[in-house]
């Protein structure tokens, strides 16, 4: 294919082979390659992924002790302009796979330059049995997309508690299909963003929120902080465009959060270590 092909890598956080998940990531898939993408699906179940240590020497060594399939996910991720990702609820969030990849983000630090090297998107795919079991389905699985450097651009909630159950919703499994290919044209400059639904998150499209102080709430996923204001149909959600451009998974932010906070922390832990390592005597348990 020729080099300036848009690559759209789909990813799938569920085993089952036949499963919801990875029925609506093919179907965009094919939606993407139809409207002219190079697509790639990629079972992130099939990794082998260990659990982030906390050692931070991603971020002071610029690479991770781990020899696992960490660094291959990671080139596939930055490599790619757009991703479709999926993962289903079993107990009121996504999957655990997503959280061990999650994890193991702050390998990103060294590659910050890379991920904000050109436009990327993302369309997501949240699966479970009712609305009632999925209260935070959304906003995890767009939090990893965000984290990989993926805005993400639209999304679906698909509720269907069989395995494959999907197919025989039709007009879902053809929205998802034109999805892929408006990932596409996104990234080609020729579609929009979805637009937030009142009460939720332009970044992150999540629909909880925290209250801080004088009417102001913030996104517990992206950080953003926004005004309740009192609208003509009621109280509504306002958040500037400073707020919005400067969220917490932008390179920007993401420099400053490892530059002025992670390793202005490790020389007054290693001043406090002597003294911690005495304390510690006295809770050995073994």
């Amino acid at each position: 294919m020729p080099d300036d092909d848009k690559k759209i890598l789909g990813l799938v956080a569920s085993r089952r082979k036949r499963g919801n998940s990875n029925l609506l990531v093919k179907q965009a898939l094919k939606g993407a390659a139809r409207a002219g993408a190079e697509a790639e699906l990629l079972d992130l179940t099939s990794l082998n992924v260990e659990t982030c240590r906390g050692c931070l020497s991603c971020v002071f060594k610029g690479s991770c002790p781990q020899e696992d399939d960490m660094e291959y996910f990671l080139d596939k991720a930055i490599s790619a302009d757009g991703v479709v990702l999926a993962a289903p609820t079993y107990l009121l969030t996504p999957a655990a796979r997503l959280k061990l990849l999650l994890d193991r983000f702050l390998m990103f630090s060294p590659r910050l330059d890379e991920v904000a090297s050109k436009d990327r998107a993302a369309v997501t795919f949240t699966v479970a049995g009712s609305s009632l079991w999925n209260p935070l389905g959304l906003e995890l699985v767009n939090q990893f997309a965000l984290g990989l450097g993926f805005p993400v651009i639209d999304y679906r909630e698909a509720y269907a508690p069989g395995p494959g159950e999907v197919v025989l919703q039709e007009q879902l499994m053809e929205d998802v299909f034109s999805l892929g290919g408006k990932l596409l044209y996104f990234l080609e400059g020729r579609e929009e963003k979805r637009g937030p639904d009142p009460f939720q998150c332009p970044v992150c499209f999540g629909k909880v929120f925290r209250r801080v102080r004088n009417g102001r709430v913030e996104c517990p996923m992206c950080l953003i902080k926004g005004q309740v204001i009192q609208g003509e149909t009621g109280e509504a959600l306002h958040f500037s465009e400073e707020e919005i451009h400067d969220h917490f998974f932008t390179p920007d932010h993401r420099r400053r959060h490892i530059e002025e906070w992670i390793k202005k922390t490790r020389e007054p832990y290693l001043n406090k270590l002597g003294e911690i390592k005495e304390k510690l005597k006295a809770y050995d348990l073994t």
